[in-house]
Formats: C-alpha cells, structure tokens, sequence
C-alpha cells in the first residue's frame, strides 16, 4: 500500500518560500549573495520557465556583478567578474552526462568563483564537496499567477547553518510559506525523466 502524502514540507526539508514577482525573486537572490563564497556550488532546479535565470540576476545583483546576467544556453558557461566574487553561471540543459560537465573545464573556475548551475540536477554535484540546490516550483490554479514556490535544500552541514543564520533555513522566508503540500515535486529536473525540461530552446 502507498502511503499517503504529507500536508506540508517533507521531513526534514524547508519550508518553501512564496516568491509572488519576478522582482521579489532577484530580491531572494540577492538575499542568498550575502552568504556566499568562493568555491560555492548552486544547483537550480525548476521547469521552463520557472524564474531560474531570474534568480541568478538577484544572485549577480547581491554580489555586485556589473552588466547583465543572461542565459546561457547556447553558450553553456559565462563567468561575471568585477563583483565581491566572480560568478560562474552555467546552462547544464543540452548536456546529459558527468562526462559533458568534465569537458568544460570548470574546476577551474569552482575554486575562486560561486558557480550556479541551472539544470544542474545529478551533474555537477561532484564539483563541490557541498552545494545547495534551489528549487523553483509554479503551483498549479489560475490564482497563482507569477506565484513560485522556491525551496533551498542544503547539501552539507555548512549550508544549513549560513541559511539559519539568513532567516531562510527550516522557517519559511519572507513572504511566507505556500499551501499545504504545494513545491514538493519542486520542479525536480533529475536525470531519469526530465519531464519538465520540455523542447530545447532553439539557437538564435
């Protein structure tokens, strides 16, 4: 017999964080660049859509990166300097294996820089002893609008307490938590059925 779902977070997971604006999810990432430091690793995770790359303009904006923070899909990695730390910011979707991540050379920038990685789920987890993963749900209803659901799972008992220590760890973080049960699929993105990812953005 299946055991029936839990209302609200999993055990031992955070709460998720009701982001309602594109605008309070840089905020959120700004938030979280005031914890970071060099050598860490950001996993985000969340289908098409989702406010992924949003959230990495937030994350450039807390540390200062100047310029714009676009996409990089087509160019797989760029690395923003002329902030508090340089910001590796890497599109993992067109590539399918550890192999693929190996190839582009990005131990070399892991040590010095924080590097987020969008669609990085069950790829780049090796490149850091921890990480912590973002991961971006839309709950479901007309109501919710430019709702998201974002939930951050630390990988690591270094990343549990910086979190704490933001006011974004166990307890829901500003704007509150969403319904009950909602975020716990959180726009998964690992590599056995990668339903969410839908078609490849075409090139330019």
């Amino acid at each position: 017999m299946t055991a029936p779902e839990r209302d609200g977070p999993r055990p031992g997971r955070p709460a998720p964080v009701a982001v309602e604006t594109p605008e309070s999810m840089r905020a959120l990432g700004a938030r979280l660049a005031a914890a970071l430091r060099p050598g860490d690793l950001v996993v985000l995770a969340g289908p098409l859509g989702a406010g992924k790359t949003v959230f990495a303009q937030g994350v450039g904006r807390g540390l200062g990166v100047p310029g714009p923070i676009t996409s990089p899909t087509f160019v797989l990695a760029r690395v923003h300097e002329g902030g508090r730390l340089p910001l590796a910011h890497v599109d993992a979707y067109r590539l399918g294996s550890p192999e693929e991540i190996d190839a582009m050379d990005l131990d070399a920038d892991v040590e010095r820089a924080v590097t987020l990685v969008e669609w990085g789920t069950g790829l780049v987890e090796d490149l850091a002893r921890s990480s912590l993963r973002i991961e971006i749900a839309r709950p479901s209803g007309a109501e919710a609008g430019e709702t998201r659901l974002v939930t951050l799972v630390p990988d690591g008992p270094d990343w549990a307490g910086r979190l704490a220590a933001l006011g974004l760890g166990d307890r829901p973080g500003p704007g509150g938590s969403g319904p009950d049960g909602a975020g716990q699929d959180a726009g998964h993105d690992s590599r056995a059925g990668r339903s969410d990812r839908g078609p490849a953005p075409a090139a330019p």
